[in-house]
């Protein structure tokens, strides 16, 4: 897990989150457990243990748990699940809007 950095540009922020880079995946912010807005590097995965995310009682909204998976299957294989493309599209066209660069 990375955490953004104030000079990273605001389009880097929208791009990753409208899912458009494979290798990462957007991490909103959370207060309750300290977590800053970051992001997931799928090219620098790492295993980590159940017991040690059962005791402290993190887990990923259902919905939130489905794209993760999702996202981090089409990244090792490059098959995209239809729901991906049409969830990622609609994505892409929002922060092209937010970002002018809409055609």
């Amino acid at each position: 897990m990375y955490s953004f950095d104030e000079t990273d540009p605001p389009e880097v922020k929208l791009r990753i989150r409208a899912l458009a880079y494979r290798e990462l995946f957007y991490l909103p912010r959370h207060e309750p457990l300290r977590i800053r807005e970051s992001y997931v590097r799928f090219d620098r995965v790492q295993v980590v243990p159940k017991g040690w995310l059962e005791r402290r009682n993190v887990c990923l909204h259902p919905d939130a748990l489905y794209l993760l998976t999702a996202w981090f299957q089409y990244y090792l294989t490059g098959v995209e699940q239809t729901f991906i493309i049409e969830y990622r599209a609609e994505l892409m066209e929002a922060a092209d809007k937010v970002l002018g660069t809409d055609d």
